[in-house]
């Protein structure tokens, strides 16, 4: 994993490549769930697996994109200290 909790969501922001500079990139730490009947996060209460970070975006309809909202997964969380 990275040292810097932010080299993802630069990453995202450059391969975006600033071509709308009112965009806005959100992120989000997320658990996940596998759908594995047997696993740890199918009990109830458990979180899941995770956390994740995800960075959220959408391609409007004006910019020529389809308005939908895109994900990208930017690696696992780095803990609490």
């Amino acid at each position: 994993m990275s040292p810097n909790p932010l080299t993802g969501l630069a990453e995202i922001l450059r391969q975006l490549g600033q071509s709308n500079p009112r965009k806005r990139v959100s992120t989000q730490t997320r658990y996940v769930r596998c759908g594995k009947p047997t696993c740890h996060c199918a009990k109830p209460g458990d979180p899941g697996h995770g956390p994740y970070r995800y960075a959220f975006w959408r391609e409007g309809r004006r910019g020529g994109g389809d308005g939908r909202v895109h994900t990208r997964y930017l690696g696992k969380a780095r803990p609490k200290q």
